[in-house]
Protein backbone atom coordinates (compact mmCIF):
# COMPACT_ATOMS: atom_id res chain seq x y z
CA UNK A 1 0.00 0.00 0.00
CA UNK A 2 1.59 3.33 -1.00
CA UNK A 3 2.46 5.71 1.80
CA UNK A 4 2.77 9.45 1.75
CA UNK A 5 4.53 11.44 4.46
CA UNK A 6 2.11 14.07 5.74
CA UNK A 7 3.47 16.93 7.89
CA UNK A 8 0.68 18.06 10.19
CA UNK A 9 2.41 20.85 12.10
CA UNK A 10 4.93 23.54 11.18
CA UNK A 11 6.31 26.17 13.55
CA UNK A 12 8.87 28.97 13.59
CA UNK A 13 10.56 30.48 16.63
CA UNK A 14 11.89 34.02 16.21
CA UNK A 15 13.80 35.97 18.81
CA UNK A 16 13.70 39.68 18.04
CA UNK A 17 14.49 42.59 20.40
CA UNK A 18 13.53 40.69 23.57
CA UNK A 19 10.53 39.23 21.81
CA UNK A 20 9.89 35.62 20.93
CA UNK A 21 7.13 34.57 18.56
CA UNK A 22 6.01 31.00 18.07
CA UNK A 23 3.92 30.33 14.99
CA UNK A 24 2.19 26.99 14.77
CA UNK A 25 0.41 25.91 11.61
CA UNK A 26 -1.68 22.77 12.04
CA UNK A 27 -3.30 21.20 9.02
CA UNK A 28 -5.01 23.63 6.69
CA UNK A 29 -7.56 25.22 9.02
CA UNK A 30 -5.99 25.86 12.41
CA UNK A 31 -3.26 28.36 13.25
CA UNK A 32 -1.93 29.39 16.62
CA UNK A 33 0.39 32.38 17.15
CA UNK A 34 2.10 32.66 20.54
CA UNK A 35 4.07 35.87 21.19
CA UNK A 36 6.53 36.32 24.03
CA UNK A 37 7.33 40.02 24.08
CA UNK A 38 8.04 43.03 26.26
CA UNK A 39 5.77 45.38 24.29
CA UNK A 40 8.80 46.83 22.44
CA UNK A 41 8.11 45.21 19.10
CA UNK A 42 7.81 42.05 17.12
CA UNK A 43 9.05 40.74 13.76
CA UNK A 44 7.55 42.62 10.85
CA UNK A 45 6.62 39.46 8.98
CA UNK A 46 4.34 38.35 11.82
CA UNK A 47 2.02 41.25 11.10
CA UNK A 48 1.19 39.76 7.69
CA UNK A 49 0.29 36.49 9.36
CA UNK A 50 -2.14 38.08 11.81
CA UNK A 51 -4.89 38.30 9.22
CA UNK A 52 -5.08 34.51 9.02
CA UNK A 53 -4.42 33.79 12.67
CA UNK A 54 -6.88 31.72 14.59
CA UNK A 55 -5.51 32.31 18.09
CA UNK A 56 -2.94 34.65 19.63
CA UNK A 57 -1.66 34.34 23.20
CA UNK A 58 0.75 36.68 25.04
CA UNK A 59 2.77 34.84 27.68
CA UNK A 60 5.94 35.31 29.74
CA UNK A 61 9.26 36.33 28.19
CA UNK A 62 11.85 34.53 30.30
CA UNK A 63 14.78 32.81 28.64
CA UNK A 64 13.72 29.53 30.22
CA UNK A 65 10.27 29.84 28.69
CA UNK A 66 11.87 30.45 25.31
CA UNK A 67 13.83 27.23 25.60
CA UNK A 68 10.69 25.34 26.54
CA UNK A 69 8.87 26.72 23.54
CA UNK A 70 11.79 25.93 21.25
CA UNK A 71 11.60 22.35 22.47
CA UNK A 72 7.86 22.38 21.75
CA UNK A 73 8.59 23.66 18.27
CA UNK A 74 11.07 20.86 17.64
CA UNK A 75 8.51 18.32 18.80
CA UNK A 76 5.92 19.83 16.48
CA UNK A 77 8.31 19.72 13.55
CA UNK A 78 8.81 16.05 14.29
CA UNK A 79 5.07 15.49 14.61
CA UNK A 80 4.27 13.75 11.36
CA UNK A 81 1.86 11.00 10.55
CA UNK A 82 2.26 8.19 8.07
CA UNK A 83 -1.10 7.68 6.41
CA UNK A 84 -1.88 5.38 3.52
CA UNK A 85 -2.95 7.50 0.57
CA UNK A 86 -3.79 6.63 -2.99
CA UNK A 87 -0.80 7.50 -5.17
CA UNK A 88 -2.65 7.62 -8.50
CA UNK A 89 -6.16 7.89 -9.90
CA UNK A 90 -8.03 4.61 -10.08
CA UNK A 91 -9.90 3.20 -13.05
CA UNK A 92 -13.13 1.26 -12.81
CA UNK A 93 -15.05 -1.47 -14.58
CA UNK A 94 -18.31 -1.38 -16.50
CA UNK A 95 -21.19 -2.87 -14.51
CA UNK A 96 -24.22 -1.81 -16.56
CA UNK A 97 -23.61 -1.65 -20.33
CA UNK A 98 -25.84 0.36 -22.70
CA UNK A 99 -29.26 -1.11 -23.41
CA UNK A 100 -31.23 -1.61 -26.60
CA UNK A 101 -34.54 -0.80 -24.85
CA UNK A 102 -36.21 2.11 -26.58
CA UNK A 103 -36.70 4.23 -23.46
CA UNK A 104 -32.91 4.25 -22.70
CA UNK A 105 -31.49 3.68 -26.19
CA UNK A 106 -29.44 6.89 -26.23
CA UNK A 107 -27.50 6.65 -22.93
CA UNK A 108 -27.72 5.99 -19.17
CA UNK A 109 -26.45 8.30 -16.45
CA UNK A 110 -26.67 9.45 -12.83
CA UNK A 111 -26.68 6.15 -10.85
CA UNK A 112 -27.82 6.11 -7.21
CA UNK A 113 -27.30 2.90 -5.20
CA UNK A 114 -28.59 1.49 -1.92
CA UNK A 115 -27.22 -1.52 -0.05
CA UNK A 116 -30.33 -3.04 1.55
CA UNK A 117 -28.29 -5.56 3.53
CA UNK A 118 -29.37 -8.53 1.43
CA UNK A 119 -28.96 -6.98 -2.02
CA UNK A 120 -28.10 -3.81 -3.91
CA UNK A 121 -30.52 -1.62 -5.87
CA UNK A 122 -29.52 0.97 -8.47
CA UNK A 123 -31.80 3.62 -9.90
CA UNK A 124 -30.48 5.50 -12.91
CA UNK A 125 -31.58 7.98 -15.57
CA UNK A 126 -32.01 6.69 -19.10
CA UNK A 127 -32.52 8.80 -22.20
CA UNK A 128 -34.35 7.81 -25.37
CA UNK A 129 -33.39 8.96 -28.83
CA UNK A 130 -36.08 11.65 -28.61
CA UNK A 131 -34.23 13.15 -25.60
CA UNK A 132 -36.85 12.10 -23.04
CA UNK A 133 -35.38 10.95 -19.70
CA UNK A 134 -36.97 8.39 -17.40
CA UNK A 135 -35.74 6.40 -14.39
CA UNK A 136 -34.83 2.72 -14.47
CA UNK A 137 -33.80 0.08 -11.95
CA UNK A 138 -31.09 -2.57 -11.78
CA UNK A 139 -30.40 -5.08 -9.01
CA UNK A 140 -27.37 -6.96 -7.73
CA UNK A 141 -26.43 -9.43 -5.01
CA UNK A 142 -22.90 -8.09 -4.53
CA UNK A 143 -22.91 -4.54 -5.92
CA UNK A 144 -20.68 -5.61 -8.80
CA UNK A 145 -22.72 -7.84 -11.12
CA UNK A 146 -25.93 -6.08 -12.13
CA UNK A 147 -29.11 -6.98 -14.01
CA UNK A 148 -31.77 -4.59 -15.27
CA UNK A 149 -35.21 -4.93 -13.76
CA UNK A 150 -37.57 -5.49 -16.67
CA UNK A 151 -37.57 -3.57 -19.92
CA UNK A 152 -39.42 -0.45 -18.80
CA UNK A 153 -38.63 2.47 -16.47
CA UNK A 154 -39.89 2.32 -12.88
CA UNK A 155 -40.63 6.06 -12.84
CA UNK A 156 -42.07 7.54 -16.04
CA UNK A 157 -42.81 11.05 -17.24
CA UNK A 158 -46.09 12.72 -16.32
CA UNK A 159 -49.04 13.24 -18.60
CA UNK A 160 -49.11 16.12 -21.06
CA UNK A 161 -49.38 19.45 -19.27
CA UNK A 162 -47.96 18.19 -15.98
CA UNK A 163 -44.82 19.63 -14.38
CA UNK A 164 -42.75 16.50 -15.27
CA UNK A 165 -44.21 15.75 -18.72
CA UNK A 166 -40.88 16.35 -20.52
CA UNK A 167 -38.47 14.21 -18.48
CA UNK A 168 -37.86 12.72 -15.05
CA UNK A 169 -34.20 12.34 -14.11
CA UNK A 170 -31.35 12.68 -11.59
CA UNK A 171 -33.11 10.72 -8.85
CA UNK A 172 -31.84 10.28 -5.31
CA UNK A 173 -33.29 7.39 -3.29
CA UNK A 174 -33.07 6.50 0.39
CA UNK A 175 -34.40 3.54 2.35
CA UNK A 176 -36.47 4.92 5.19
CA UNK A 177 -38.32 2.68 7.60
CA UNK A 178 -40.06 -0.09 5.68
CA UNK A 179 -40.04 1.65 2.30
CA UNK A 180 -38.19 3.89 -0.12
CA UNK A 181 -38.27 7.61 -0.81
CA UNK A 182 -37.21 9.26 -4.04
CA UNK A 183 -36.50 12.87 -4.95
CA UNK A 184 -36.06 13.56 -8.65
CA UNK A 185 -35.91 16.26 -11.28
CA UNK A 186 -38.94 16.91 -13.45
CA UNK A 187 -38.85 18.89 -16.69
CA UNK A 188 -41.14 20.46 -19.23
CA UNK A 189 -39.26 20.35 -22.49
CA UNK A 190 -39.82 21.06 -26.17
CA UNK A 191 -38.00 18.22 -27.92
CA UNK A 192 -38.49 19.70 -31.39
CA UNK A 193 -36.89 23.04 -30.54
CA UNK A 194 -34.68 21.58 -27.79
CA UNK A 195 -35.94 24.15 -25.32
CA UNK A 196 -36.01 23.47 -21.58
CA UNK A 197 -38.82 25.40 -19.94
CA UNK A 198 -38.86 24.26 -16.31
CA UNK A 199 -36.77 21.99 -14.08
CA UNK A 200 -38.01 21.34 -10.56
CA UNK A 201 -37.76 18.67 -7.85
CA UNK A 202 -40.48 16.15 -7.06
CA UNK A 203 -41.04 13.40 -4.52
CA UNK A 204 -42.25 9.78 -4.72
CA UNK A 205 -42.58 6.82 -2.35
CA UNK A 206 -42.47 3.06 -2.81
CA UNK A 207 -42.88 -0.03 -0.60
CA UNK A 208 -40.34 -2.02 -2.61
CA UNK A 209 -38.27 0.38 -4.74
CA UNK A 210 -40.07 -0.85 -7.87
CA UNK A 211 -43.61 0.47 -7.73
CA UNK A 212 -43.62 4.21 -7.15
CA UNK A 213 -46.34 6.69 -6.24
CA UNK A 214 -45.68 10.32 -7.05
CA UNK A 215 -46.64 12.83 -4.37
CA UNK A 216 -49.91 14.52 -5.31
CA UNK A 217 -48.58 17.96 -4.36
CA UNK A 218 -45.52 17.81 -6.62
CA UNK A 219 -43.24 19.57 -7.22
CA UNK A 220 -42.00 19.84 -3.64
CA UNK A 221 -39.11 22.20 -4.42
CA UNK A 222 -39.28 24.97 -7.01
CA UNK A 223 -36.98 27.80 -8.15
CA UNK A 224 -36.41 30.77 -5.87
CA UNK A 225 -37.99 34.17 -6.14
CA UNK A 226 -37.16 36.37 -9.11
CA UNK A 227 -33.64 37.77 -8.85
CA UNK A 228 -32.37 35.05 -6.53
CA UNK A 229 -29.41 32.82 -7.34
CA UNK A 230 -31.68 29.82 -8.17
CA UNK A 231 -34.62 31.56 -9.83
CA UNK A 232 -34.59 29.53 -13.07
CA UNK A 233 -33.91 25.81 -12.41
CA UNK A 234 -33.50 23.56 -9.37
CA UNK A 235 -32.50 19.92 -9.85
CA UNK A 236 -30.04 17.14 -8.96
CA UNK A 237 -31.16 16.53 -5.36
CA UNK A 238 -28.73 14.85 -2.93
CA UNK A 239 -30.35 13.79 0.34
CA UNK A 240 -28.52 13.25 3.64
CA UNK A 241 -30.55 12.05 6.62
CA UNK A 242 -29.75 13.61 9.99
CA UNK A 243 -31.77 11.88 12.66
CA UNK A 244 -35.42 12.59 11.97
CA UNK A 245 -34.75 15.36 9.44
CA UNK A 246 -33.41 15.64 5.91
CA UNK A 247 -30.74 17.83 4.36
CA UNK A 248 -30.90 18.36 0.61
CA UNK A 249 -28.06 19.57 -1.57
CA UNK A 250 -29.25 20.70 -4.98
CA UNK A 251 -28.04 22.45 -8.10
CA UNK A 252 -29.65 25.80 -8.74
CA UNK A 253 -29.32 28.07 -11.76
CA UNK A 254 -30.37 31.64 -12.38
CA UNK A 255 -31.56 33.38 -15.52
CA UNK A 256 -27.94 34.18 -16.44
CA UNK A 257 -27.12 30.44 -16.42
CA UNK A 258 -24.87 30.75 -13.37
CA UNK A 259 -25.06 27.57 -11.27
CA UNK A 260 -24.34 27.01 -7.58
CA UNK A 261 -25.01 24.30 -5.02
CA UNK A 262 -27.72 25.14 -2.51
CA UNK A 263 -28.76 23.49 0.72
CA UNK A 264 -32.22 23.07 2.25
CA UNK A 265 -33.65 21.21 5.24
CA UNK A 266 -36.93 19.44 5.94
CA UNK A 267 -38.58 17.37 8.65
CA UNK A 268 -40.83 15.42 6.26
CA UNK A 269 -39.03 15.47 2.88
CA UNK A 270 -41.85 17.52 1.39
CA UNK A 271 -41.72 20.99 2.93
CA UNK A 272 -38.27 22.53 2.57
CA UNK A 273 -36.49 25.56 4.05
CA UNK A 274 -33.64 27.09 2.08
CA UNK A 275 -30.37 27.58 3.95
CA UNK A 276 -28.34 29.36 1.28
CA UNK A 277 -25.43 28.03 -0.77
CA UNK A 278 -22.38 25.99 0.18
CA UNK A 279 -18.87 27.23 -0.50
CA UNK A 280 -17.64 26.15 -3.94
CA UNK A 281 -15.20 23.24 -3.94
CA UNK A 282 -11.78 24.81 -4.64
CA UNK A 283 -10.45 24.08 -8.12
CA UNK A 284 -7.21 22.26 -8.82
CA UNK A 285 -5.26 21.68 -12.01
CA UNK A 286 -7.41 18.76 -13.18
CA UNK A 287 -10.67 20.73 -12.70
CA UNK A 288 -9.30 24.20 -13.36
CA UNK A 289 -12.25 25.26 -15.51
CA UNK A 290 -15.18 23.84 -13.55
CA UNK A 291 -16.39 21.16 -11.14
CA UNK A 292 -19.84 19.94 -10.11
CA UNK A 293 -21.02 18.13 -6.96
CA UNK A 294 -22.86 14.80 -7.36
CA UNK A 295 -22.66 12.93 -4.05
CA UNK A 296 -22.44 13.65 -0.30
CA UNK A 297 -21.79 10.76 2.10
CA UNK A 298 -21.87 11.14 5.89
CA UNK A 299 -18.83 9.65 7.65
CA UNK A 300 -17.64 9.46 11.25
CA UNK A 301 -15.38 12.47 10.64
CA UNK A 302 -17.76 14.62 8.63
CA UNK A 303 -18.78 14.34 5.00
CA UNK A 304 -17.20 12.90 1.87
CA UNK A 305 -18.12 14.82 -1.27
CA UNK A 306 -17.67 13.33 -4.74
CA UNK A 307 -17.67 15.51 -7.82
CA UNK A 308 -16.72 15.68 -11.48
CA UNK A 309 -14.61 18.30 -13.21
CA UNK A 310 -12.62 19.25 -16.28
CA UNK A 311 -9.59 21.41 -17.00
CA UNK A 312 -11.11 23.29 -19.94
CA UNK A 313 -14.59 24.37 -21.00
CA UNK A 314 -14.45 22.28 -24.19
CA UNK A 315 -12.97 19.09 -22.74
CA UNK A 316 -15.13 15.97 -22.45
CA UNK A 317 -12.28 14.26 -20.61
CA UNK A 318 -13.95 14.56 -17.20
CA UNK A 319 -12.36 13.16 -14.04
CA UNK A 320 -13.76 12.46 -10.56
CA UNK A 321 -12.47 13.97 -7.34
CA UNK A 322 -13.12 13.70 -3.59
CA UNK A 323 -13.38 16.48 -1.03
CA UNK A 324 -13.83 16.27 2.73
CA UNK A 325 -15.99 18.54 4.85
CA UNK A 326 -16.40 18.88 8.59
CA UNK A 327 -19.66 20.84 8.42
CA UNK A 328 -21.16 19.93 5.04
CA UNK A 329 -20.76 23.53 3.87
CA UNK A 330 -17.02 24.11 3.43
CA UNK A 331 -14.82 21.50 1.80
CA UNK A 332 -11.17 20.63 1.23
CA UNK A 333 -10.29 18.76 -1.98
CA UNK A 334 -8.41 15.51 -1.53
CA UNK A 335 -4.72 16.25 -1.99
CA UNK A 336 -4.14 13.54 -4.61
CA UNK A 337 -7.17 14.30 -6.83
CA UNK A 338 -8.45 13.10 -9.22
CA UNK A 339 -9.34 9.78 -7.61
CA UNK A 340 -10.96 8.20 -10.71
CA UNK A 341 -9.79 8.88 -14.25
CA UNK A 342 -10.75 7.66 -17.73
CA UNK A 343 -9.23 4.31 -18.62
CA UNK A 344 -7.18 5.40 -21.62
CA UNK A 345 -5.30 2.10 -21.86
CA UNK A 346 -6.88 0.17 -24.70
CA UNK A 347 -10.53 0.37 -25.70
CA UNK A 348 -12.61 0.80 -22.54
CA UNK A 349 -16.18 1.91 -21.93
CA UNK A 350 -14.86 5.00 -20.08
CA UNK A 351 -11.82 5.83 -22.19
CA UNK A 352 -12.90 9.42 -22.85
CA UNK A 353 -14.48 10.54 -19.61
CA UNK A 354 -15.97 9.68 -16.21
CA UNK A 355 -18.59 11.62 -14.23
CA UNK A 356 -21.76 11.65 -12.12
CA UNK A 357 -20.15 9.85 -9.13
CA UNK A 358 -22.22 8.37 -6.31
CA UNK A 359 -20.51 6.84 -3.23
CA UNK A 360 -21.69 4.18 -0.78
CA UNK A 361 -19.77 2.44 2.00
CA UNK A 362 -19.39 -1.34 1.82
CA UNK A 363 -17.32 -2.71 4.69
CA UNK A 364 -13.96 -0.93 4.63
CA UNK A 365 -14.33 0.20 1.02
CA UNK A 366 -16.00 2.93 -0.96
CA UNK A 367 -18.03 1.73 -3.93
CA UNK A 368 -18.05 4.62 -6.39
CA UNK A 369 -20.64 4.27 -9.16
CA UNK A 370 -20.30 6.60 -12.13
CA UNK A 371 -20.93 7.24 -15.83
CA UNK A 372 -18.23 6.36 -18.32
CA UNK A 373 -18.24 7.20 -22.00
CA UNK A 374 -16.54 6.98 -25.36
CA UNK A 375 -17.43 8.96 -28.45
CA UNK A 376 -20.34 6.63 -29.20
CA UNK A 377 -21.82 5.19 -26.00
CA UNK A 378 -22.23 5.74 -22.26
CA UNK A 379 -22.28 2.98 -19.64
CA UNK A 380 -22.33 2.81 -15.86
CA UNK A 381 -19.19 1.82 -14.00
CA UNK A 382 -17.81 1.02 -10.56
CA UNK A 383 -14.49 1.79 -8.90
CA UNK A 384 -13.73 0.22 -5.49
CA UNK A 385 -11.49 2.33 -3.25
CA UNK A 386 -10.12 1.53 0.24
CA UNK A 387 -11.61 3.90 2.83
CA UNK A 388 -8.26 4.06 4.63
CA UNK A 389 -6.72 5.89 1.70
CA UNK A 390 -9.25 8.72 1.80
CA UNK A 391 -9.38 10.11 5.36
CA UNK A 392 -12.09 12.54 6.41
CA UNK A 393 -11.22 15.18 7.35
CA UNK A 394 -8.20 15.44 5.10
CA UNK A 395 -4.98 17.11 6.25
CA UNK A 396 -3.48 20.01 4.39
CA UNK A 397 -2.12 19.17 0.96
CA UNK A 398 1.65 18.98 0.43
CA UNK A 399 1.38 22.11 -1.72
CA UNK A 400 -0.14 24.14 1.12
CA UNK A 401 2.49 22.96 3.58
CA UNK A 402 5.31 23.64 1.15
CA UNK A 403 4.00 27.14 0.49
CA UNK A 404 3.82 27.80 4.23
CA UNK A 405 7.42 26.73 4.71
CA UNK A 406 8.57 28.93 1.82
CA UNK A 407 6.71 31.97 3.14
CA UNK A 408 8.09 31.58 6.63
CA UNK A 409 11.61 31.00 5.30
CA UNK A 410 11.41 34.15 3.19
CA UNK A 411 10.22 36.11 6.21
CA UNK A 412 13.13 34.88 8.27
CA UNK A 413 15.58 35.87 5.55
CA UNK A 414 14.13 39.37 5.39
CA UNK A 415 14.57 39.73 9.14
CA UNK A 416 17.93 37.94 9.40
CA UNK A 417 19.96 41.02 10.28
CA UNK A 418 17.90 41.69 13.39
CA UNK A 419 17.61 38.14 14.71
CA UNK A 420 19.29 37.25 17.93
CA UNK A 421 18.99 33.63 18.99
CA UNK A 422 21.68 33.68 21.72
CA UNK A 423 19.18 33.05 24.49
CA UNK A 424 18.02 29.93 22.72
Amino acid sequence: MPLQLRVIAICVVVHYEKSLSLLILIGSNVRIDIDIEDKQGEPEFLTSWKVLSGYRVIIGRSCGMRKILLGLCILLLASVTLMPHASAAATGQEVLPPSTSTWEASFDWRPVVINTGSSFMMWYSGEANNQVDQIGLATSKDGISWSRYGQQPVLSIGASGQWDSGSVNEAWVIQDGGGYKMWYGGQTYDTQNQTLFTWEIGYATSPDGINWTKYSGNPVFTPGVSGSWDDKYVHRPIIVTTGSSYTMYYRGENSKQVAQVGIATSTDGIHWTRKGTISPIPNGTWDANWNSLYSVTATSGGYLMAYEGASTSTSLNYNIGFASSADGMNSTPYAMNPVIAPNIAGIAFDSQGVGDPMVITVGNQYYVYYDGWTAAVTGLGLAILPISQFPVPEFASPEILTAAVMLMSAALLLSRRRLNLSCL
